[in-house]
């Protein structure tokens, strides 16, 4: 009898294990099933992670961590601004992106590195590295004509730090000698003054032709001088680099030989430039080559560009980009924190695709009447006015597509179907100028937005 008992919980409980396994497998495949991850690495890179399809929260259908040069990798987020890690057990319900986080390494200072700061009486600030280098890591003095020393004590001077004279508003022209053996991004970046340099001659890295900083063989231009004395700067076909910062302050118009070898403008190229800049007919723009930029891009009128990279004018501070009827596609993120008017008037795509607009803070955008679809987080935490063109195709505003907008949004009047969840998470001001028929809105509002009715 004792047996039967044993035997039976026994039973009982394999049973109730077996119950407890299947609803939580179950629960998984209910929330998970058919879900799609895409995946967002967030910098210039030709390398892309493939879309993922789960049915599991197992880390094993995660792809292996990312790598790259000079950075950590952090995880993966929900958001582009990375503030809440994805888990492999939050159980998604939709498809989604998730972004990278990357942290930068830190430098090791190796023995005997001392890494220490000093001045000296001429106005430089040397950071010293080891006992018998040091470098240039600032200067305040009144000197126009700014005479870089070979040595410090018993230290030779071999570099000159990022920032070591930017915003200088004194100097006019700076000697350096043949020690200098490597000069940082932006070192006399919007030097307002600035219009000469004067290199060494038996210097191995560096060379000066008249006003402008190049490498020693005159194919990479290190620096243009903010307060060159020239309406217009010409890239010559020689020219194979250009340095991050090398256009800092720079309010010279700047065009590209007809025979130029750039064919790519790369992160921070133009960086805080203030000049026109006329684009040659074949280029294509990569991450932020316009950071902080308010030049005025005026791109040639047979350009055979095709496409705006993901984060190409991030940053970019101009007055307005009239994009070419040449583009077919933008990226993402394209105009990240962007306060540049942009016209897409001349443009013949009829989607704008997924994040393009997100957080672009542009005073206002007007979206041509040609526009049918606009998919997911365009406008993610955008804060600009979004208007449409009269007789406006756009009819369906799809689940997220306004997901964390911020800003102002007239809504068209043509509108026909809005799905559930097209606001989720916005703070925005929608404009109503026409009542909204029964069963367009397939849920309400959200309280988080404004509702501003503009009819009788």
């Amino acid at each position: 009898m004792k047996i039967k008992k044993i035997l039976f919980l026994v039973l009982v409980i394999l049973l109730v294990c077996c119950l407890i396994s299947c609803s939580k497998r179950g629960n998984i495949e209910n929330a998970e099933l058919g879900v799609t991850i895409h995946f967002d690495l967030q910098y210039e890179t030709k390398v892309q992670i493939p879309d993922v399809h789960i049915d599991s929260t197992t880390e094993a259908y995660m792809p292996n961590d990312p790598v790259r040069l000079g950075y950590v990798f952090g995880g993966w987020y929900y958001e582009s601004t990375c503030e809440n890690k994805f888990s492999t057990k939050d159980g998604i319900t939709e498809d989604i992106t998730l972004y990278a986080k990357w942290i930068e390494e830190e430098k090791n200072v190796n023995p005997g590195e001392l890494e220490e700061e000093t001045n000296d009486d001429l106005g430089f600030t040397y950071l010293l590295i080891n006992e018998t280098t040091a470098a240039v890591k600032g200067y305040d003095g009144d000197a126009e004509n700014v005479v870089i020393q070979s040595t410090f004590g018993k230290r030779n001077i071999t570099r000159i730090v990022s920032n070591a004279f930017y915003g200088n508003s004194k100097i006019k022209s700076i000697t350096i000698p043949k020690g200098i053996t490597e000069i940082d991004n932006n070192a006399f970046g919007n030097c307002s003054k600035l219009n000469q340099f004067k290199v060494n001659n038996d210097n191995q890295n560096y060379s000066s032709d008249g006003a402008v900083l190049f490498d020693k063989y005159k194919t990479t231009i290190v620096c243009v001088p903010a307060g060159i004395q020239s309406e217009q700067f010409v890239i010559s076909k020689n020219i194979s680099k250009i340095s991050e910062y090398a256009f800092s302050g720079v309010k010279s118009d700047i065009q590209f030989d007809e025979e130029n070898s750039i064919t790519q403008l790369t992160k921070n190229m133009f960086a805080e430039s203030e000049g026109d800049i006329y684009l040659p007919k074949t280029i294509e723009i990569l991450q932020a080559a316009f950071y902080d930029s308010k030049s005025n891009i005026i791109f040639d009128t047979n350009t055979t560009m095709n496409m705006i990279w993901p984060s190409a004018f991030e940053s970019y501070k101009g007055n307005k980009l009239i994009i070419p009827s040449s583009i077919t596609y933008i990226g993402k993120a394209a105009f990240k924190n962007c306060t540049a008017i942009i016209d897409l008037s001349l443009t013949t795509f009829t989607t704008i695709t997924e994040s393009v607009f997100a957080e672009y803070k542009g005073e206002s955008i007007l979206i041509p009447k040609h526009i049918e679809n606009i998919e997911k987080n365009a406008f993610d935490k955008s804060t600009t006015e979004i208007t449409f063109e009269e007789n406006s195709k756009y009819k369906v505003i799809k689940a997220q597509t306004f997901q964390y907008f911020n800003g102002v949004l007239n809504m068209p009047t043509g509108i026909t179907s809005i799905k559930q969840n097209a606001f989720i998470n916005a703070h925005a001001t929608i404009k109503l100028y026409t009542q909204i028929e029964q069963g367009v809105l397939e849920e309400d509002f959200p309280n988080t937005c404004q509702i501003v009715f503009l009819y009788d």
